[in-house]
């Protein structure tokens, strides 16, 4: 089950990744599924196959990225700068 959901996870993202970028482009798994054992290495090996993405570790914690999206929502645009500190501010 874990094989076949991390291939159909990885189709998505090779069908959407020329998009979002030049190949290949970074994919951060989130949320307990996807950051799961199991499917975060089957998840990985399926995109280094394709090539048009790569796995990345999340910058923030689900706090911090509550933040931007608070921080956007007022019409703040936040830099690579705020992110690196909110990233340091995180326990």
């Amino acid at each position: 089950a874990v094989r076949r959901l991390a291939a159909k996870v990885a189709l998505g993202i090779a069908l959407v990744a020329p998009h979002a970028g030049p190949a290949p482009v970074r994919v951060v798994p989130i949320g307990g599924v996807a950051t799961s054992p199991a499917f975060a290495a089957r998840l990985g090996d399926e995109l280094r196959l394709s090539g048009t993405a790569t796995p990345a570790a999340p910058i923030l914690d689900p706090v911090g990225g509550a933040a931007l999206l608070a921080l956007e929502r007022v019409g703040i645009a936040p830099d690579a700068a705020l992110v690196r500190r909110l990233a340091a501010a995180a326990p």
